[in-house]
């Protein structure tokens, strides 16, 4: 049902879309090859000079019994060649004569057809239609006329089904070819042309070609680059070039735009200088003094020259040229008849409307180099181009109306509420005066009414809390009135019996029902006053007399007690004045009506009677003031309250309802809502000045006009923006306003915004602000339409209401994908100028510069298909002309280099830091290396063109190939920020010693996964040998087994499991005494050994069962404690429900359990909910005891089940779980004991907890995974997800909440909590009792798996059937040899793999050794080769034996081994290593020992270093700023940890929220002197002069990230001479990178263009980074 309540309603087409979807089904018939009938013959043309035979219709019949006759006795013509067929086919030219008619056509031009000598035309020709068709001939062509017939399009449909009738056509010449003629051919079909007949001489035809209205094209805008039908407009540019010589513009036809290529080198130095060089050569219309008084600095030249070309581009002082030019893309052709038309030569469009150019450029592309201060020229300009213009139309209060604006009576003010409270301080009771019974139920029912009616307990709820009627003492009485409202008809009963249904009002409830009370109020207010004492003498049981009574309409009084809290009441009576008539009447009611019967005191101006605002202010002030009730009502009486009117609509974007608070409320003037004042941000002062619209109406009026520019930062440099103003501009010239988007401010007015004089917004705010745009307004068509009103008014973002002088996009390089919301936003601003301002505009090439073009708007290059076409495509193919003319037209550009002298920066100075890794880093780097390295290459081979550039690939696949470049560079500043490899960084930043240790671990794990598979293979192998026959050689391969486990029992774990399977093996094949095998000592003790080896691995087991069991028996114990304190013999709910409805409130506990089942879960689709299964308390009753009888069901079901299962289990339990569930043949049977108590647990989950996941397979899953057809209803399942409260205990919380709350029976009270106690108790019972049936179930698999540890390989029997699914252990006679073949080559690659594994292990640990501080780094050692001490370097083999690098090189360079001589053999061992594979430990790896500063803790070398380098910039220079620049957030964790270590003051930028507060204690503190920085946020638009050194920790492929980094300190205000430091690994990727960019750098010679990753690397480019740094490390 919600898929199609979604779908559109039906509605009838228009005729056009009728005639779209008009298909006639023999259209592909005519492209068909032509056939021919038996008998018939093709057409002679052999004797020239006879007559032409004319076309004639033929009767239907005759007609008819051809068609049949030729389908009968078709054959196929012979085949003709393939343009012979295409003409055939396509060429079937109709002309017709030319007829006035009331259709539109316009005449193109024509063409000729020249008869041939001896042809003649048919009398009366010019009134004929005819056909033009090929002839054999290519150059000539056959007229065939039709017979006169009024009905053109029938006399073209009887041509194409009667072809075969004619003799011979009208040979002619053509002066259009034969192409040509196709084209019109195809056209006509399309109905988009007409060809008719021109007068002309006796001998020549002039056929004439008229376009008619269905050949026009209709465009969405005049820049439209997606024609109606592609072919069509192909067709008509050549039809055009023919009739009027259109040239086709010098552009590449029918590109496709995804299919244009980058040129091989983008040189954007190139660019900038066009783009400086024109605007040296152009002349200013316009010199201007920008130097505004208001401008603090002094303007620099190309500052002053930037400026004036910004003033020129906003056409300052010059008149804005008429809008009558011809758009860029269009030309003017005049018919020969003298129509105009316009013609797109490059679409082939042709159009009747004038085609208007789109909106000049106001504004530009401001891309002065980073620190030239484009921000003063920005303020410069804003200060010296103001708007004059600004219509204030929307501003001003339109003439004739006035704002509406409403104060409610129950205003609250301070000093009356504080006085009247001190006044009943004293006062022992207060007197309550309340209106007639009857009155207060009517306005109840009235008020409260809705689609389903009003509850009673709802009425006692308004009268209680509007009128402070004690409703708990005069319940009866209020029942008893009532009855008698029910008897005379003023109220209704429309559900349920009794008082538990619900109330409407009557047929016989008139508004004039109160016609007594009305005369009554009328007359001065002491009668009133005096009429309202009379009546309280009167008893109050009269109330309850028949409704003809008079008593019934006197007010009631009662007293209460005056508390602190409470005010004093005020009388009921209320005067509203009724339009002029001046009827008044007296609602009787409290001090607090509800919406609709509230009386006020607003300041309420119609359109006939306008009050002043110092008369309404002054009669609220006397109103509230007011210490006379009579008087109040008096002042009262004086304004109406637009709650009682009919169209009161009120909703406000606070979301409170009308009912509630006393704030002044406002109404729109367009749709006529009301909402608070202040939430709309609407002042009262404003009332006769401006217009009040809300703010839905505002953003679909026309944008307000403002002088005010709107600026869009980062933000980061957002409150530099603030400072940069403050700094440079002189106080009170401007107002700055800083929007933080409509969930801060809410609804800012337009006329708020149109004040300000610049609008500062960040791209954040502005991204979320596209959230808040195309809302439709709740009296919009677009609007929901809901069942009830809405409470909240969705807040419209202001910024689409205003129509902004300027908007600036600082570092507009964000918006370059015009697809990101922010970009998005942004065009939908509203602006006179546009500007982009950035340092880089250009990012990863010139095609970036489409972003920032579709943001000004400029036609046609803002459509992507013309920005391709006309100046991209032609830029690819090297004719760059034409992109940097029209890039010359829109930017200024001032380098660094063109203007050094005037800007008078120091220098700026680079430092190199290269580095070594220590040795474990080392270890760590090789390991990362070897591993990426394969699954570099690994993805690479999946691309074919490894001269493919990186950008050109999609996201995903770039991210995935250079992942592992990622994982490397990580590596080099620190093994921790490498993703996945240890702990996060967030427990504790790891040392050196610490990275050394995991490494251990890690090494050992390996060697413990290699000896398995050697061990698996040594097994497997001996199974094989028994099957041959071979017992000695299986029961030395098992010995084998069991030696190598105790050989390595101190440096590795053997899995038990394969120890036993040898151990058992070896005892049957000793126990079988078979001959060859000789006995060894330990033989006697393999059956102890086995027997141990069980009962350790079931001792785990047993534990687990013992620990659950004793965790489960303390829970129990309270679940039987709380059962008996359960004394009552029905349960509490039961009892709660029937006291309940006793008291006539069983409606009330209904909807409350409905509620709260209903609440804050996520409904199953596929389940109905409890919540709809009742509707009363009786059903309630129903459900709720057929669960709870469920739930204890399945409690004792699974608790006996468990019990069962307590015992140890037996063979047949063992056998059933094998073949159930544990080894099941194909599917699981769920026969056994255990499977049936999972069954159980399934069901009594289902009933103790609401499952909010779906289920999956639990105990099968790994098993299913790969098998198809496994999964069935068989499986059982589990929900692995939130375990959430079950709807039978929430509909329990909810009885007891309500039965403490109506202060039911203490003890049903008390039953309730300990019953919901109770839940918790079993809950946790469930849990438990699931974990012990587990630990059960572990124990029988336990014992299976030591039954099948001892299964060795085996032939299958010759009798035996063969196990399907296929079973391990079982093989065929033909596999074995290829079985032994597998585990031969499996145990030579375990082989080698642990020697290796275990030299790394050796390696480790002898480093481990030689970073003993007590030794000072000393191996004392010797070489068993010289024996020599080891000292400070030696080197490490595979196997893990130490060598002096002396002897190492003797012999890799005199004793290598092996293809190409890569390897060597230990001379102890004779272990052979690759010389790729050798370590090499140095202890002392530092340089320059005599400047070398300390640095406290155990970091990475790359960390130090940084450390080491901030720690010398202090020395040398106190008080010196530096910027620490990062790829990744982790690094700059690490490194504030290891400055933390050495007491370095420092403060780092990682969150927007405390960016700037962290930024001012950088600039100003002078303790804190170094800021780290990641590079992706902080390297853009910051000026930080403070700083003069700038440290970036790894090399940054996008050398544009890098010039924004170093381009912070290096800008107009430094002072200092800067330095950059760059840190680098020897040996590893980071070189290889860097002289890759300074490659990329020199071949592109630019210092300011901006290449990412993927646009700097090719495939083959990556896949040399990795190969060339692998030749390096062998």
């Amino acid at each position: 049902m919600s898929s199609r309540r979604k779908r559109a309603p039906p509605m009838k087409v228009d005729e056009e879309r009728q005639q779209q979807l008009h298909w006639n089904m023999h259209e592909d018939l005519r492209s068909e090859p032509l056939t021919m009938t038996v008998g018939e013959q093709a057409c002679s043309d052999a004797d020239s000079s006879s007559d032409c035979i004319i076309i004639d219709e033929g009767p239907p019949e005759s007609a008819l019994h051809r068609d049949k006759k030729r389908r009968s006795e078709t054959v196929s013509v012979l085949e003709a060649t393939e343009e012979e067929t295409r003409l055939s086919v396509t060429l079937n030219v109709t002309v017709s004569p030319y007829r006035v008619d009331n259709s539109w056509k316009a005449f193109l031009g024509d063409f000729a057809l020249q008869l041939l000598p001896k042809e003649s035309l048919v009398e009366h020709f010019s009134e004929r239609t005819f056909t033009l068709s090929p002839s054999e001939s290519s150059s000539q062509f056959l007229i065939y006329v039709h017979s006169e017939c009024k009905n053109v399009e029938k006399q073209e449909n009887v041509l194409e089904g009667s072809a075969g009738v004619c003799s011979k056509g009208i040979r002619v010449e053509s002066s259009f070819s034969s192409d040509m003629l196709q084209d019109l051919a195809w056209l006509q079909k399309r109905r988009g042309i007409k060809l008719y007949q021109r007068p002309d001489g006796t001998h020549t035809i002039k056929v004439g070609i008229y376009i008619l209205e269905a050949g026009l094209t209709r465009l969405d805008f005049m820049s439209d680059a997606g024609s109606r039908m592609k072919k069509f407009n192909q067709l008509m540019k050549r039809v055009m070039e023919k009739l009027h010589n259109f040239i086709i513009p010098d552009v590449l036809e029918e590109e496709e735009e995804g299919s244009e290529s980058e040129p091989e080198g983008q040189d954007i130095d190139e660019l900038y200088h066009f783009v400086k060089q024109t605007h040296q050569q152009e002349t200013r219309s316009v010199q201007v003094d920008v130097q505004h008084p208001a401008l603090i600095p002094v303007l620099r030249p190309y500052q002053r020259e930037a400026v004036n070309w910004m003033l020129q581009q906003e056409q300052f002082r010059s008149a804005p040229p008429a809008d009558n030019s011809l758009h860029f893309l269009w030309r003017e052709i005049v018919t020969p008849d003298g129509l105009k038309l316009y013609y797109n030569p490059y679409t082939g469009c042709i159009i009747r409307d004038f085609p208007h150019a789109g909106p000049q450029l106001l504004g530009g592309i401001l891309a002065d180099e980073m620190g030239l201060g484009k921000t003063v020229e920005v303020l410069a300009l804003i200060l010296t181009h103001t708007r004059q213009d600004v219509k204030q139309d929307a501003l001003t209060l339109p003439e004739g109306k006035v704002v509406n604006y409403f104060i409610p009576t129950h205003c609250p003010r301070e000093k009356v509420k504080n006085r009247e409270i001190q006044d009943t301080e004293y006062e022992p009771k207060e007197k309550v005066h309340c209106p007639p019974t009857r009155v207060m139920i009517l306005t109840a029912v009235k008020e409260m009414n809705g689609k389903k009616g009003v509850s009673i307990l709802s009425i006692y709820k308004y009268v209680s809390s509007i009128f402070r009627y004690d409703v708990q003492r005069n319940r009866g009485l209020l029942k008893r009135m009532l009855k008698c409202l029910i008897f005379e008809g003023l109220v209704k009963q429309i559900k349920g019996h009794g008082f538990s249904g619900t109330f409407t009002l009557g047929k016989n409830y008139k508004e004039d029902v109160f016609d007594k009370t009305k005369k009554q109020a009328v007359g001065s207010p002491r009668k009133i006053e005096k009429e309202l004492r009379k009546s309280v003498n009167k008893d109050a049981d009269s109330e309850y007399l028949p409704s003809n009574t008079s008593d019934d309409d006197e007010p009631y009084y009662y007293y209460c007690k005056a508390g602190k809290s409470r005010s004093k009441l005020k009388k009921p009576a209320l005067l509203t004045k009724k339009g002029k008539g001046q009827s008044v009447h007296l609602d009787s009611q409290g001090d607090a009506p509800a919406a609709g019967v509230c009386a006020s005191t607003d300041v309420h101006v119609s359109e006939n009677t306008c009050v002043s605002e110092d008369k309404q202010t002054q009669e609220a002030k006397d109103c509230a003031e007011s210490p006379n009730p009579a008087a109040e009502e008096l002042a009262q009486s004086n304004t109406s309250s637009p709650c009682e009117t009919s169209d009161y609509r009120f909703e406000c974007i606070c979301g409170e309802f009308d009912q509630i608070g006393h704030k002044p409320r406002v109404q729109c003037l367009k749709c006529h809502l009301w909402q608070h004042a202040k939430c709309v941000n609407y002042e009262e002062k404003n009332l006769k000045v401006k217009p009040f619209y809300c703010p839905h109406c505002l953003v679909a009026m026309e944008p307000v006009s403002t002088r005010a520019t709107l600026i869009i930062s980062p933000s980061s440099i957002c409150h530099q923006w603030v400072d940069e103003i403050n700094r440079h501009v002189r106080s009170s010239s401007l107002r700055v306003l800083v929007y933080q988007g409509v969930k801060k401010h809410g609804f800012l007015q337009p006329h708020f915004l149109a004040e300000q004089d610049i609008v500062i917004i960040t791209y954040d705010v502005l991204r979320s602000e596209l959230n808040y745009v195309n809302i439709p307004h709740s009296n919009s068509e677009d609007g929901r339409r809901l069942r009830n009103q809405k409470r909240y008014m969705a807040i419209p973002s202001p910024l689409v209401a205003v129509e902004w002088w300027r908007i600036c996009l600082d570092e507009a390089q964000m918006v370059e994908c015009p697809t990101v919301k922010a970009a998005e936003m942004a065009q939908r601003l509203s602006g006179i100028n546009r500007w982009c301002i950035s340092g880089t505009p250009v990012q990863r090439g010139l095609e970036d510069l489409f972003g920032l073009v579709v943001f000004l708007g400029i036609e046609p290059y803002c459509v992507k298909h013309w920005w391709i076409r006309l100046l991209y495509h032609p830029y690819c193919k090297k004719n760059p002309q034409h992109l940097y003319s029209f890039i010359a037209k829109i930017m200024w550009r001032s380098a660094k280099k063109d203007v050094i002298d005037q800007i008078q920066i120091p220098p700026q100075t680079e430092e190199m830091h290269w580095l070594h890794f220590s040795p474990v880093e080392r270890h760590f780097y090789h390991r990362q290396h070897e591993v990426c390295c394969q699954d570099a290459i690994v993805k690479l081979r999946k691309i074919s063109d490894w001269a493919l550039k990186l950008s050109s690939l999609d996201r995903r696949t770039v991210s995935s190939i250079l992942y592992p470049l990622l994982r490397l560079r990580q590596a080099c500043c620190h093994p921790q920020a490498v993703r996945g490899e240890f702990l996060p960084l967030q427990k504790s930043t790891m040392t050196m010693e610490e990275l050394l240790t995991s490494l251990q671990k890690k090494c050992g794990t390996e060697c413990e996964e290699a000896h398995r598979q050697l061990v698996c293979a040594l097994n497997g192998l001996a199974g094989i040998h028994i099957i041959k026959g071979e017992y000695a050689l299986a029961a030395e391969l098992y010995r084998e087994v069991l030696r190598s486990s105790e050989e390595h029992k101190g440096k590795l774990k053997t899995d038990s499991l394969q120890r036993l399977h040898a151990t058992h093996n070896l005892m049957e094949l000793l126990g079988a005494k078979h001959p060859g095998i000789p006995p060894t000592l330990r033989d006697g003790r393999l059956e102890e050994e086995a027997k141990q080896l069980r009962e350790h691995y079931m001792s785990k087991c047993n534990t687990e069962v013992a620990e659950a069991q004793q965790a489960l028996q303390p829970v129990q114990q309270s679940i039987r404690e709380l059962q008996r304190k359960i004394h009552s013999n029905s349960p509490w709910w039961l009892n709660v429900i029937h006291r309940a409805m006793e008291f006539s409130v069983d409606e009330e506990l209904v909807q409350r359990v409905r509620n709260e089942i209903s609440s804050n879960y996520k409904q199953q689709t596929d389940k109905l909910s409890m919540s709809e299964k009742f509707r009363d308390c009786r059903g309630l009753q129903f459900l709720l005891t057929t669960q709870m009888e469920e739930l204890h069901k399945f409690q004792k079901l699974v608790r006996e089940a468990v019990k069962k299962l307590e015992k140890p289990p037996s063979r047949e339990v063992i056998e059933s779980a094998t073949v159930c569930h544990l080894r099941p043949a194909r599917l699981p049977l769920n026969c056994c004991v255990f499977c049936k108590a999972d069954e159980l647990f399934t069901e009594y989950e289902s009933k103790l907890f609401f499952n909010t996941v779906k289920g999956q397979t639990a105990i099968f899953e790994e098993m299913i995974e790969d098998e198809e057809g496994l999964v069935d209803d068989r499986v059982p399942t589990t929900t692995r997800g939130l375990w959430a409260v079950s709807e039978t205990e929430r509909s329990m919380k909810a009885i007891l909440s309500f039965a403490r709350s109506h202060r039911f029976d203490v003890e049903y009270v008390d039953e309730g909590s300990v019953s919901m106690d109770l839940f918790e108790a079993w809950k946790k019972e469930y849990k438990l009792l699931h974990e012990y049936w587990m630990t059960l179930r572990n124990r029988v698999s336990a014992v299976d798996e030591l039954a099948m540890a001892t299964e060795r390989l085996r032939v299958r029997h010759p009798k035996e059937p063969k196990p399907n699914p296929p079973v391990h252990h079982i093989i065929e006679p033909h596999e074995v040899e290829q079985n032994r073949i597998k585990l031969v080559n499996d145990k030579a690659v375990a082989t080698s793999q642990l020697q290796k594994k275990l030299g790394q292990l050796l390696y480790l640990t002898n480093l481990e050794k030689s970073q003993d501080k007590t030794s000072g780094g000393i191996n004392p050692e010797p070489c068993p080769i010289c024996a020599r001490q080891l000292g400070k370097q030696w080197a490490v083999l595979t196997c893990g034996h130490c060598f002096c690098n002396e002897c190492t090189s003797i012999i890799i360079e005199q004793y290598s081994v092996g293809s190409h001589r890569s390897s060597i053999k230990c001379a102890i061992c004779r272990q052979t290593t690759s010389h790729k594979e050798v370590s090499y430990v140095f202890t002392s790896e530092k340089a320059n020992q005599e400047d070398d500063i300390p640095v406290k803790g155990s970091h990475s070398t790359k960390v130090e270093a940084v450390v080491r380098t901030l720690m010398k910039i202090q020395l040398r220079d106190p008080g010196a700023k530096a910027l620490v620049f990062s790829t990744w957030q982790d690094v700059l964790d690490i490194i504030s940890k290891a400055l933390t270590d050495n007491n370095m003051e420092f403060t780092q930028i990682s969150r927007i929220k405390t960016f700037q507060e962290n930024l001012s204690a950088f600039k100003y503190d002078p303790h804190i002197n170094i800021l780290l920085l990641p590079l992706h946020t902080g390297s853009n638009g910051l000026t930080i002069i403070e700083a003069t050194h700038v440290l970036l920790v790894e090399p940054i492929l996008n050398p544009a990230h890098e010039l924004q980094a170093i381009g912070r300190v290096h800008r107009i205000g430094q002072t200092k001479p800067t330095i950059v430091h760059r840190f680098l690994i020897k040996a590893t990727i980071e070189e290889r990178m860097q002289a890759m960019l300074k490659t990329a750098e020199r071949s592109h010679t630019s210092s300011s263009g901006k290449h990412s990753e993927a646009s700097v690397l090719t495939v083959a480019g990556l896949a040399d980074l990795f190969t060339k740094e692998n030749e390096e490390l062998e």
